[in-house]
């Protein structure tokens, strides 16, 4: 942590990923999967009946 404090800022909206090789977050894809259904069965529930 002290290491990033110390690095320089980034300036570029690639640099904010976390590449694979530094930690695998495959493990999580499940879990992405689960709440972005949720999400969008929540709001197909809250779209009105003439928008379907």
């Amino acid at each position: 942590m002290h290491a990033a404090w110390e690095a320089p800022a980034i300036e570029t909206d690639t640099a904010v990923n976390i590449p694979p090789a530094v930690i695998d977050l495959s493990a999580l894809q499940h879990l992405e999967t689960a709440c972005i259904d949720a999400v969008r069965a929540h709001l197909r529930a809250l779209t009105p009946w003439w928008y379907r």
